[in-house]
């Protein structure tokens, strides 16, 4: 079925007879606003008819920033920047089916930043595109605090285990749930587990070397390119370690584990052979 998410009437079509809506439309960084909330109003509305659960992954941007400790769920909301205000509306649009809607259900499945073998963007492309390429690994923010890194395949799989897990009898209708990926001690230790991924799978070619952007030209390009105009409001996620505990998660999902990491970097890197980075 092709439809076009930002018209009511193709998503409420698509919609039709479903228990469950996945909300994964995204856009690139620059066009959120509006599209990513007028996108929320018509699968809200489309929930609403159909009666079906939605399942959203949420990420951090409108969490009150405080560093270096896990927090859970019952964190606030503190926005410090437009697109966190954004994904605040965001959620507070689900929380209204909800409220609005008695017997309607959601879940959000809030986690930091992807990678893996389907992401394509440009803050994942300066690592593992350039990596698989023998190319410089280029970084943004301070290499040396940690930062959580998800893996996608292992998200996709926590959201369908818990689509299992939870049901109404244990779950209120409207939750939460933390999903913590590999956070190693610096980020500087997580590239360097990329650059030695590089060379195992392409020995010929030299061991990619890591490197900081510096925020003056971080700056300077935001004015020529919308998507890095966009990441510099997002900046004091990368210049500090903002994490999320998954006791929750792990209250549902006992038996769950990370694909190792080694595993997930090797991964996503063979995969830029077949699938090369974002234009």
């Amino acid at each position: 079925m092709q439809g076009d998410v930002l018209d009511e009437v193709d998503v409420a079509r698509a919609a039709k007879d479903c228990q469950l809506i996945v909300h994964g439309v995204n856009f690139p960084y620059d066009q959120w606003l509006p599209h990513m909330e007028n996108a929320t109003r018509n699968i809200v509305k489309a929930a609403a008819s159909a009666k079906a659960m939605v399942l959203f992954p949420g990420n951090v941007y409108g969490l009150k920033p405080v560093y270096n400790v896990p927090l859970d769920e019952s964190h606030p909301n503190g926005p410090i920047s437009p697109k966190g205000e954004l994904r605040v509306r965001i959620e507070q649009l689900l929380q209204d089916l909800v409220r609005e809607h008695p017997g309607s259900r959601v879940i959000i499945l809030r986690s930091n930043s992807y990678f893996g073998p389907t992401v394509r963007n440009s803050y994942v492309d300066s690592f593992f595109a350039n990596a698989a390429q023998g190319k410089t690994i280029n970084a943004v923010g301070s290499l040396d605090v940690a930062h959580d890194m998800v893996f996608m395949p292992d998200l996709a799989r926590a959201a369908v285990d818990l689509l299992n897990a939870m049901t109404p009898e244990n779950s209120n209708a409207f939750e939460v749930v933390n999903f913590r990926g590999h956070v190693e001690p610096t980020m500087r230790g997580f590239l360097e587990r990329v650059s030695a991924a590089a060379v195992r799978l392409n020995p010929d070619r030299p061991k990619p070397s890591i490197r900081r952007v510096p925020d003056p030209l971080i700056w300077f390009l935001g004015w020529f390119k919308g998507e890095v105009h966009a990441l510099r409001e997002m900046m004091y996620l990368h210049k500090n370690s903002l994490q999320l505990g998954d006791a929750k998660l792990r209250r549902y999902l006992p038996d769950f584990r990370l694909t190792p990491i080694d595993e997930a970097i090797e991964s996503t890197l063979k995969s830029y052979s077949t699938r090369p980075r974002r234009d």
